[in-house]
């Protein structure tokens, strides 16, 4: 079997054993999962991987933010011990983000190991910073702060590279809550009273910037935006995520069908 790219491992292809030649898509992209506390993140990028890995015959690595490089470990670390101001995380994570995408210390998590030559799925982006940001803040949409972080994330995206796509995972508050105590051990920004405010500031960041039409003009934040409906499946929230994907014209399936049946999620 010819391909021109390195596929995953069991691939449809691979399981079926024919010999055939394939044209392979186009390198890869750098895809950004958004959402409140609560919203499926975490899983939702494993079951997209695992689809896109089957259904477009590429390969996909999952990843996240805050990294697990000096800053981000840092973050990680004092993140819920109360010695690490908003102000001082917020800044961090910026700084987190803009080593994540570039060469700072001659290791490249996205450009060297993953893009262009993998497609990269990330839980938490840009627009984590700007909502945590405003919700602390008070849902200020014109405190000097966020204007502030906004400058700064967009210089990140001009002198860098900004996500192909963003996907931002909607979900109620009163679903936030339930799934929050359901896991137990709220971390910080988990109370209810900062629930509230950032589910507000992800909509204020939405309707401010416009991204809810996907073919708007809009600041360098991302390429595309898209919204799916956190409430739904795990399968239904993949398969709205796939059908809009290739409704953009980022993916084609190498096999046509429905995927909540050709695809199932293990």
């Amino acid at each position: 079997m010819e391909v021109t790219q390195k596929l995953p491992p069991k691939t449809l292809v691979e399981e079926a054993g024919v010999g055939i030649t394939i044209d392979m898509p186009k390198p890869g992209k750098f895809i950004v999962v958004e959402g409140a506390d609560g919203a499926g993140k975490s899983t939702f990028c494993k079951n997209l991987a695992e689809v896109m890995r089957k259904r477009y015959l590429i390969n996909v690595v999952e990843d996240v933010e805050f990294t697990h490089g000096f800053v981000g470990q840092y973050i990680r670390k004092h993140f819920n011990d109360g010695t690490l101001p908003n102000g001082e995380l917020q800044l961090l994570a910026l700084l987190d983000r803009l080593h994540h995408i570039t060469k700072l210390d001659g290791v490249s998590q996205l450009t060297e190991y993953s893009y262009p030559a993998y497609t990269v799925v990330c839980d938490r982006g840009w627009m984590s910073t700007l909502a945590y940001a405003l919700a602390v803040n008070d849902n200020d949409i014109h405190s000097e702060r966020l204007k502030l972080l906004m400058y700064l994330t967009d210089l990140i995206s001009i002198v860098s590279m900004s996500p192909h796509l963003t996907i931002f995972i909607d979900i109620s508050e009163e679903t936030a809550r339930e799934r929050i105590r359901e896991r137990g051990d709220a971390e910080r920004f988990e109370e209810d009273e900062t629930i509230t405010k950032v589910h507000k500031a992800y909509h204020q960041l939405i309707e401010l910037m416009k991204l809810d039409d996907p073919f708007n003009e809009y600041i360098n934040f991302t390429d595309n935006f898209i919204t799916i409906d956190g409430e739904d499946t795990e399968t239904e929230m993949v398969a709205e995520a796939c059908t809009k994907m290739e409704y953009l014209g980022m993916f084609t399936p190498f096999m046509k069908g429905d995927i909540s049946d050709g695809y199932k999620l293990h």
